[in-house]
């Protein structure tokens, strides 16, 4: 039984693997940044489709862990130190655009922005922080038409920044906004925001393939 579930398990993987593969090629994504990720482990989960599309993957964290850095690299992920805001004092970043740039729980994690409170004073605005990476985000995406950033937060806390900040700074491609009860002693209910945002321009938004 374990060995047939393992087998089923390992089937399902492959095909997962081999269609996100396929729509890396579809999209002719060659470059993909995801920033605030310590470990880079999304970027490891996607590494055997990206190997497979011909894909290269980069991450960037304020503090990366120096041990996953090393075992990240054997697997061709480069993950640098830096600041999101200034990716351009990255050397491996410098001038480097990608089609693909994420995250997932950064723009909204308490922890994050006491590392900003360090870096910037303890008079900062992180909501205008926020808008500011997304800027620096949306300068490093190519020129590929379905270049793309997706952002979410993680939780209940709220993502910090408002669509009407996102309006004024680039083509918003999907935004949708969920609560969901979860009746956990530590968690009363899910707040959701997912949102896809490409360069702002009169051109129509990129469709996916």
């Amino acid at each position: 039984m374990f060995l047939q579930d393992w087998q089923e398990d390992f089937i399902a993987c492959q095909k997962f693997e081999d269609h996100f593969a396929n729509l890396l090629k579809r999209n002719d994504i060659k470059n993909i940044l995801e920033f605030g990720t310590p470990d880079g482990y999304i970027l490891e989960t996607i590494s055997g489709a990206a190997k497979k599309a011909g894909v290269s993957l980069y991450g960037l964290d304020l503090e990366p862990d120096s041990r996953r850095v090393h075992s990240l690299q054997e697997k061709g992920i480069i993950l640098k130190r830096g600041d999101a805001r200034e990716l351009d004092k990255v050397e491996e970043f410098k001038g480097k655009k990608f089609d693909l740039i994420y995250s997932v729980g950064v723009l909204d994690v308490p922890g994050q922005t006491a590392d900003w409170i360090g870096l910037m004073g303890h008079y900062v605005d992180f909501k205008d922080i926020c808008v500011e990476i997304i800027q620096s985000m949306l300068g490093k995406l190519s020129d590929n038409p379905k270049a793309a950033i997706f952002t979410s937060n993680l939780g209940d806390f709220p993502l910090l920044f408002l669509k009407e900040d996102m309006e004024e700074i680039a083509n918003i491609i999907f935004w949708e906004e969920i609560t969901r009860d979860i009746g956990c002693d530590f968690l009363a209910e899910f707040k959701g925001k997912f949102c896809i945002l490409s360069k702002k321009s009169p051109a129509a938004s990129p469709q996916f393939s």
